[in-house]
């Protein structure tokens, strides 16, 4: 393209630059001692204009012309090219996501941040924490208390820690953690607004009033919670 527009520059200034080449040798020395050698300037020749015309009329044509646009390479090489391009494209998400996952339900496993087990992963900052994943991404996360057993109201601290988030709503009206008395036998629905998620929490009842001994963590809502 840079081309067709170099030839379009030459024949727009051609004869504007044949007039000034004929009034430079007309004001020369040579020029005026020998005249009969520039005897028909070359503004005046048909050729120059000819030449003016055809670099004109087949650069416009070529500047509008879709085809010019076009990759030059072959139809296999750009496919080949895109698909490199999508791979590289998918892999960088990947990349970042797995970065980014702190190994929470709905999130890709980030195998840095854990130890695998058997059955499921064990969180590399705390063993309490185990995480459960499928196809590369985690399904669930199960908090084991006991032996030594909490209260809901020890569970919804650990959980702001889990989420890294201190503004945690609990139930499907959104309440705020001190607000919300959570029964230490049932599930709620659980709204990170630091993730804007939703996803929700299962407890296992102990003995006693109100203590946990374990609890696990879903993502999305759960009609039957709370």
């Amino acid at each position: 393209m840079a081309g067709y527009i170099m030839f379009l520059v030459i024949g727009l200034g051609l004869i504007p630059f044949a007039f000034w080449i004929d009034k430079v040798n007309a004001n020369s020395t040579i020029g005026k001692e020998h005249p009969e050698k520039f005897k028909k300037p070359l503004h005046k020749r048909w050729w120059m204009y000819l030449i003016a015309v055809v670099l004109v009329v087949g650069s416009v044509a070529n500047l509008a012309d879709p085809a010019t646009y076009r990759s030059s390479k072959p139809k296999s090489h750009r496919l080949a090219s895109d698909k490199e391009m999508q791979k590289e494209y998918k892999k960088t998400v990947e990349d970042r996501e797995n970065a980014e996952s702190q190994n929470l339900p709905g999130q890709k496993l980030n195998k840095n941040l854990a130890n695998k087990g058997e059955s499921f992963w064990t969180a590399k900052n705390d063993k309490k924490v185990h995480i459960f994943a499928y196809d590369g991404k985690v399904t669930a996360i199960k908090y084991v208390l006991k032996p030594n057993i909490q209260s809901t109201v020890t569970c919804q601290s650990i959980l702001e820690k889990l989420f890294n988030d201190k503004n945690l709503k609990y139930g499907n009206d959104k309440e705020n953690s001190n607000d919300a008395l959570l029964d230490n036998g049932s599930s709620y629905n659980l709204y990170s607004p630091a993730r804007k998620k939703w996803y929700w929490i299962s407890f296992s009842a102990a003995d006693g009033k109100d203590m946990v001994s374990t609890f696990s963590v879903y993502s999305g809502k759960n009609s039957d919670a709370k």
